[in-house]
């Protein structure tokens, strides 16, 4: 009855543990979207965020039928739309359980097959299809010299043979899919096993055929202890091919395991560099002993030799892998990786949006060509949203730093600066129109305050009713006088200011700004400024436009004799960037 308890109770535990895995281990399909659910645990919240965060990619490509090339390339160029969500996390005694779902749509997947994966593929196999041409010569060439008794030729090549074959097996490991061929050989990844299986024992059974025979060669008794070193590194070697071929799913899967087990990896990873940075060692000292002439011999420790430093690369390369999953995880490279490229291909939505214009110029009317200062620096700040679909409400807000030439004293410019804020509020329908009022939170010329101005703004623009993006928008200013200006000026009254754009998709926009307005100095001097602006500009990638203005600058006194009137014009080249 006690046998018959304890079976029931192990096997409610071992269910329980099957369903909390069923639970937090899941793949469903909603849709065109593929969810994955996984949990982790970790020493901190980070760790089991990011455990659980690879368990999901693993149960994703697992469910997808996908193999570990295509893992591999979700952690370095993980899609835009793939997401995580993270579903629950607590403390559970000194660890911290998280579980997370990954969502990516069909379309994303479908393209990084087409892409990336098939590209690594094909680059693979034909380098495989290469180093099996190179492996089949040097087995031909071994069996040659075998022929003619040249064992220490032939001991060489057979081990180069081998060599190249495990070469390529290795380069195969990741790639499980069945329908792409090599460009050269227009063999599968499967075929390519096949032959590079048989092609890698028909070496080692050459190599062994002729190890076989030296054994049975007289030495002398320094020759001999050289030879018995030589046995022992080669079983050091063998014994590390076998250690390898344990760990080479820990190896290979660094970023699916525990800080603790990689650890644990990386400090067995240190013992057997030791150990081979020994055998290294000990191969100088066996080159020197052995004679030229035991052509063999040589040969066997060369070998030797080659097979330790193949060894000592490959372990050292496994330690960094480690070491770095240890101090930066795949999950935190993956998800910089999908930022940034989610900030350079991404399409602009125009939530936000900063240009900045070049202080650089050209002047189209200079007797020599050449760069020139124009004397201003410009900065916008723009946001643009949409509340409701297909019609609502719409509203655009810009912060921008100005610099408008006055005239040059003393060979040196006189300049209005200001930092303006715009906000506009209107209906989005059929038409875009809206209501709106700039406003200068500072204005200076060379540095003294003057008079802030105020500005009400009309604008009129067209939609594309299917993404909600304005097509084309143009807005009309009027500045409020100045209070007191001495003499009577028009243009204090009858000021405006125009400004058009006009967007061709996420492909190009072009735009215009005019701008007539009185404009005050340090000195309570007025001036009839005259601005202009023609733009062009190109977005490549989508988030960035980069464009070329044709701008200028009028500017005369109010009150003649008062300054020299002014005129300048220019080319600048601006960027913006978009989200």
């Amino acid at each position: 009855m006690k046998k018959i308890l304890v079976l029931l109770v192990f096997g409610i535990m071992v269910a329980g543990t099957l369903l909390a895995q069923a639970r937090t281990e899941n793949f469903r399909q909603e849709g065109m979207n593929y969810i994955a659910t996984a949990s982790g645990r970790g020493g901190t919240e980070a760790e089991a965020q990011n455990a659980a965060r690879s368990s999901a990619i693993h149960v994703l490509v697992v469910s997808l039928n996908k193999d570990r090339l295509f893992e591999q390339l979700l952690y370095q160029n993980p899609p835009i739309n793939l997401a995580f969500v993270t579903l629950a996390s607590r403390l559970s005694g000194d660890q911290w359980l998280v579980e997370v779902s990954l969502t990516i749509d069909d379309e994303s997947i479908r393209i990084m097959y087409n892409t990336s994966y098939q590209t690594s593929v094909l680059t693979v196999l034909d380098e495989v299809e290469s180093l099996f041409s190179e492996a089949e010569a040097l087995a031909d060439q071994a069996k040659t010299a075998e022929v003619e008794t040249d064992l220490g030729t032939a001991i060489t090549l057979y081990w180069q043979a081998a060599e190249a074959g495990a070469s390529a097996l290795r380069l195969l490991e990741p790639i499980e899919d069945a329908s792409l061929m090599s460009s050269s050989g227009l063999r599968r990844a499967s075929d390519l096993r096949v032959l590079l299986a048989a092609s890698q024992t028909a070496a080692l059974a050459g190599y062994n055929r002729i190890m076989s025979a030296e054994s049975n060669l007289a030495r002398d008794e320094a020759v001999s202890t050289a030879i018995g070193l030589l046995d022992d590194i080669e079983t050091h070697s063998r014994q590390l091919e076998g250690w390898l071929s344990d760990r080479a799913d820990q190896l290979n899967r660094v970023e699916n395991q525990t800080p603790s087990s990689l650890t644990a990896l990386r400090n067995e990873l240190d013992l057997k560099l030791a150990m081979l940075q020994d055998d290294l060692l000990s191969l100088q000292r066996i080159g020197s002993a052995i004679p030229r002439a035991l052509t063999l011999e040589t040969a066997r420790a060369d070998i030797a030799r080659r097979t330790v430093e193949r060894q000592l690369r490959f372990l050292r390369t496994s330690r960094l892998a480690v070491q770095r999953e240890l101090t930066d995880p795949a999950v935190a490279r993956a998800e910089r990786s999908q930022f940034i490229k989610g900030l350079l291909l991404r399409q602009p939505s125009r939530v936000a949006a900063l240009r900045l214009y070049s202080p650089i110029g050209i002047n189209p009317g200079a007797t020599t060509f050449g760069l020139t200062n124009t004397h201003t620096f410009d900065v916008d700040l723009t946001s643009e949203l949409r509340i409701g679909q297909p019609r609502g409400a719409w509203m655009r807000n810009s912060l921008s730093l100005d610099e408008g030439l006055l005239t040059i004293d003393l060979a040196d410019y006189i300049k209005s600066t200001s930092l303006t804020q715009s906000f506009s509020l209107g209906y989005a329908g059929a038409m875009l129109w809206s209501v709106g009022i700039d406003w200068d939170w500072l204005r200076f010329v060379n540095g003294d305050p003057v008079t802030k101005r105020v500005a009400p703004r009309f604008s009129l623009g067209g939609l594309d009713m299917d993404s909600g993006r304005v097509l084309w928008l143009a807005s009309l200013s009027w500045e409020l006088p100045y209070a007191d200006t001495g003499d009577f000026a028009l243009i204090n009254y009858l000021n405006f200011g125009l400004d058009g754009s006009l967007r061709f998709g996420n492909f190009a926009e072009f735009g215009l700004n005019l701008a007539l307005r009185s404009r005050q100095d340090e000195f309570d001097n007025y001036y009839d400024s005259f601005r202009y602006a023609l733009s062009l500009g190109f977005r490549l990638p989508p988030p960035f436009l980069w464009g070329l203005e044709f701008t200028g600058h009028l500017a005369r006194p109010t009150v003649s004799g008062v300054a020299d009137p002014l005129s300048s014009h220019f080319f600048r080249i601006f960027l913006e960037y978009t989200l």
